[in-house]
């Protein structure tokens, strides 16, 4: 609960509750941090979590909650995995249970599941594909900068899923061309 005197002779209240059961799909990438990123502050805010990883994904996070349950952190039934493809998230989304659902995909998807939880008036949470463009400037326009933007930050970076969809990069400053040919043969400059 808070409280505070926003006009003067009125106090206005802000009481916190939780949503109760929320519906959670993880994507691909980041498996093991997408997961913690969502079901950490659900659970911390009082919900539980029904959580789907990414079917092409699902390891990691099938393990952290196997280790979450063996060490007793949370009461049973708090966090809770289900694995299966898009037709297990399709089914979470429209069960009738979860009053909110929470997912990171692609915009597609997000479209599918905010017109599935609109016919039980259900809370939703989107995180959907990026559409915003880089523009890399004068002082950023170096190799390294160049390859850190498209996704490729060197030897031991893993495949990410662009924040962005197009890159504008000054020509004369940077030779993007010649700054993926580089990260091909495993090249990185500075």
């Amino acid at each position: 609960r808070a409280a505070s005197e926003y006009m003067k002779g009125f106090t206005s209240f802000i009481r916190r509750e939780p949503v109760g059961v929320i519906g959670q799909v993880t994507p691909w990438n980041y498996p093991l941090l997408m997961a913690a990123w969502k079901f950490a502050p659900a659970i911390a805010a009082g919900n539980t979590v029904v959580l789907k990883p990414s079917d092409t994904t699902p390891v990691a996070t099938a393990r952290l909650a196997a280790l979450i349950n063996e060490a007793q952190i949370l009461p049973p039934g708090v966090l809770n995995l289900i694995c299966g493809d898009r037709d297990t998230g399709r089914a979470l989304v429209a069960h009738p249970v979860p009053q909110m659902v929470s997912i990171t995909g692609s915009v597609r998807a997000g479209m599918e599941v905010a017109a599935e939880a609109a016919l039980d008036v259900k809370r939703v949470h989107l995180e959907l594909g990026g559409k915003a463009p880089i523009v890399l400037m004068k002082l950023r326009a170096t190799e390294k900068a160049a390859l850190h933007h498209l996704g490729i930050g060197g030897p031991k970076s893993t495949r990410l899923a662009p924040r962005w969809q197009a890159a504008l990069v000054p020509h004369v400053e940077v030779d993007v061309d010649g700054c993926l040919h580089n990260a091909r043969l495993g090249r990185f400059g500075d």
